[in-house]
């Protein structure tokens, strides 16, 4: 395998990186913690786009990999009234997608596909149960675990949903999100919090943002928020299986479209 190639992978791993079942027990967020979902942060969803581009980074020189494109469309699945998010990463030697849809009321996942190299994945959401179908070169497995009210099914719709509620200085967070994979599958709890304040620069210009700490089992991600109007214009996701590598999401000159 080629170093791009793999870096690539890492990235793709990166950008998705869940912990499976069993890292991460119980929930580490202090009692005072805001769930992410809820039907007032439904209600203040709206569409649009962000276009992010992705780079390496480690203690060289960032390492370009593409771009990440993550859009929020009205839609109806089923006959109920949804949105379907979308996450697209086209990065070099490969391009991952996946759409989500969630009901337009409260939040609650209807349906997940996803395609990556060599594996598309398929989850279907009921009411007691999550029901995930990996297919793949090596053949087709499937994975069901037990559902829970109020979830987040994906770490890019939570992107969205930390930038409507209302950050500040001392703020906390929390979530449950299923982790799924051709193995394996449970929930795990994600702890939010505010860590700082920074200003950023991007190429539109340098913005104040506030630093959210997202923390999954052993795993910490981190998310620079607009303090204007709550658009993510910075994550950094660490790479599994490297040290001191971080790959780095940057918004893209006029990455905020409608």
């Amino acid at each position: 395998m080629s170093l791009m190639l793999r870096l690539t992978c890492l990235a793709a791993a990166a950008a998705l990186f869940v912990p499976h079942a069993g890292i991460a027990q119980g929930d580490s967020a202090p009692a005072n913690a805001q769930p992410v979902v809820s039907s007032a942060i439904a209600a203040r969803l709206k569409p649009g786009k962000r276009v992010y581009v992705t780079r390496l980074m480690s203690d060289g020189a960032p390492q370009p990999l593409g771009l990440r494109t993550i859009e929020v469309r009205a839609a109806t699945y089923q006959g109920t009234d949804a949105w379907s998010i979308v996450d697209t990463r086209e990065l070099q030697n490969a391009t991952l997608a996946e759409t989500l849809y969630v009901s337009r009321s409260d939040l609650t996942p209807l349906h997940r596909v996803a395609h990556f190299p060599g594996q598309d994945v398929d989850a279907t959401f009921a009411s007691d149960s999550i029901r995930t179908t990996f297919a793949g070169d090596s053949g087709t497995r499937v994975v069901a675990i037990r559902n829970e009210r109020g979830i987040v099914a994906s770490l890019y719709l939570l992107q969205f949903l930390v930038g409507l509620d209302q950050v500040h200085v001392g703020w906390h967070g929390s979530a449950r999100l299923p982790a799924v994979s051709p193995g394996e599958g449970g929930m795990v709890s994600v702890a939010l919090s505010t860590i700082g304040e920074e200003t950023v620069r991007a190429p539109d210009g340098d913005f104040p943002c506030w630093i959210v700490a997202v923390d999954i089992g052993k795993g910490r991600q981190r998310l620079w928020v607009r303090k204007t109007d709550g658009v993510v214009i910075k994550e950094r996701v660490p790479v599994i299986g490297m040290q001191a590598t971080e790959v780095e999401n940057l918004l893209a000159q006029h990455g905020v479209q409608p």
